[in-house]
């Protein structure tokens, strides 16, 4: 009777030694099938993180060549600028030459008028003079 409640005891120890070990052979396969699920996914993020690492570099390049482009658009735009000075100060002296020949042109006009006025009074004065000979006579 000893014996047999020894080899009852050791049947019920083994028992609950394999419910232990099928407990623990079912948390090694879930804890071994996420380590394969986290290499799978580390393997995803490496191709990510490689791929946001091409980007990335192309965005440097795209925003070098930006820089390059704005800089030439801001030597062209000085350029226009400094072109637009040159044409007004052009301008400006072309308008101030052709005002100043236009006031000389203006003034010989006037006195060339005063002398064709003049001439046009002594000439109606001979005629007038002439009239009144003409009528004494």
């Amino acid at each position: 009777s000893i014996l047999q409640s020894k080899y009852e005891s050791h049947i019920s120890e083994v028992e609950g030694l394999r419910k232990q070990h099928a407990h623990c052979t079912s948390a090694h396969d879930s804890t071994r099938a996420a380590i394969d699920e986290l290499r799978n996914d580390l393997g995803a993020t490496d191709k990510s993180v490689a791929k946001l690492g091409q980007q990335h570099m192309h965005l440097q390049q795209t925003m070098a060549n930006s820089d390059l482009s704005n800089a030439r658009c801001v030597d062209q735009h000085r350029s226009a600028m400094a072109e637009i000075e040159a044409i007004r100060a052009g301008h400006d002296t072309l308008r101030s030459t052709t005002l100043d020949r236009l006031d000389t042109v203006q003034s010989g006009t006037s006195t060339r008028l005063d002398v064709l006025q003049q001439e046009l009074a002594r000439v109606r004065a001979e005629v007038s003079n002439r009239d009144t000979i003409s009528a004494e006579s």
